[in-house]
């Protein structure tokens, strides 16, 4: 078929679209589909891809030891979930007022709630947070007991309903504690607590039960300091985000990241192919202006 300069600038176009779904490619939701699996991700020195939802794939601290996921010590807690109890800080400080938040929950979960349920704590400070005698609360009811941990700094926990389920952004030293069922209600208002070994309410988390829709968590608008209580959708194009920023990076990176590099990749990738598109289709206009031109004269 004849190459005409209509056929070259589709050509272009159809390279553009290639270029731009490779580079956005990274955001699709394929790239993990099993909670906790391994996923394909370029990562620092020292962490290794994993998917931490069913639609995110982030970079997490490969220093999980044997010991960091298995439940059961001998003072009858739970080392809690992914890095809980591995190489995490040892000497760390009180919490002061402000230290430690509830920035997101998940009451009405996709399929198991018996499981999928979790409460996200965030410690806010840039120091490592001593949780010991840390009470987390719901609805005035005790579901989780610190017994020890050393929290690192700027650092988000998930504590899912099932404790092998809980994801760390950072080892967690020392960890140990007790828990009782969550067993969230779908259909009324909510209300999460953190109290201090003393009864110091730290921090509360409530709203209205019209905020609860199910697969999507309930977050603190803007994300992490925000005192608006809101559906994670309204300040992220994600569902949810256990253990990471609503935008999905990490908050040890000052939330930058996940959706920040992929719209700047693709959006670049895009540029590139415009530009290069439209320079070829403006070289073969300006040819084809120039031969018609010649032949006229």
């Amino acid at each position: 078929m004849k190459n005409t300069p209509m056929t070259k600038v589709a050509d272009c176009l159809l390279i553009a679209t290639v270029i731009c779904t490779l580079f956005t490619a990274c955001q699709s939701d394929e790239v993990c589909e099993v909670q906790g699996s391994p996923c394909d991700r370029e990562c620092a020195e020292g962490e290794v891809g994993i998917c931490v939802t069913s639609s995110i794939c982030s970079c997490v601290a490969d220093s999980l030891d044997e010991a960091g996921s298995e439940a059961g010590t001998s003072d009858g807690g739970s080392s809690g979930g992914s890095d809980g109890g591995a190489m995490g800080p040892s000497e760390c400080d009180v919490p002061n007022l402000g230290d430690l938040v509830i920035n997101e929950v998940m009451i009405d979960a996709d399929g198991d709630e018996n499981v999928n349920e979790y409460v996200e704590i965030a410690n806010l400070s840039e120091r490592a947070i001593d949780l010991s005698g840390i009470k987390l609360n719901y609805k005035d009811s005790e579901k989780v007991s610190f017994l020890s941990g050393c929290m690192a700094s700027k650092s988000l926990g998930a504590l899912f309903a099932a404790e092998e389920e809980w994801i760390w952004s950072s080892p967690v030293g020392n960890l140990n504690v007790t828990k009782s069922a969550f067993r969230f209600s779908n259909s009324s208002d909510f209300s999460f607590e953190l109290r201090s070994a003393e009864g110091e309410e730290l921090n509360r988390f409530e709203g209205d039960n019209a905020l609860v829709l199910e697969g999507v968590s309930i977050n603190r608008s803007p994300d992490l300091s925000g005192e608006s209580i809101v559906q994670h959708q309204d300040i992220s194009n994600l569902p949810n985000s256990p253990a990471l920023c609503a935008n999905g990076a990490r908050h040890e990176d000052d939330c930058l990241g996940y959706e920040v590099a992929g719209m700047m990749a693709g959006g670049m990738a895009g540029s590139e192919a415009g530009e290069e598109s439209g320079a070829e289709a403006g070289n073969e206009a300006g040819d084809m202006a120039g031969d018609m031109a010649g032949d006229m004269a």
